[in-house]
């Protein structure tokens, strides 16, 4: 059974990443930064997007609190944010239903 801070939190989720267009994308690029922290040219590549659109997502999850910079602004790696890391198993169930 998920707690309440759980249930809240896979909401937001849904919302953020279910509910929208870029939803998908966004979601991809969580569980590829889950495996390991990524650069937004990592990103980029490895799901077959332009920059430029990868840039923009990042910067949603930023904003939204899903993701952390970590490093320099040039080539800066984003990680999983605590909150999203501690409830890695609801991001991952979203990918499973995807």
């Amino acid at each position: 059974m998920l707690s309440a801070d759980s249930r809240i939190l896979k909401r937001l989720m849904g919302i953020h990443l279910a509910g929208t267009r870029g939803g998908p994308v966004r979601l991809q690029m969580l569980l590829l930064i889950g495996k390991m922290p990524r650069n937004i040219n990592e990103l980029a590549k490895e799901l077959g997007i332009d920059y430029k659109t990868a840039q923009h997502h990042i910067r949603v999850l930023h904003k939204s609190g899903f993701v952390v910079p970590s490093g320099n602004k040039y080539a800066n790696k984003y990680r999983l944010a605590e909150i999203i890391r501690i409830n890695k198993r609801l991001l991952e169930d979203m990918g499973k239903s995807k």
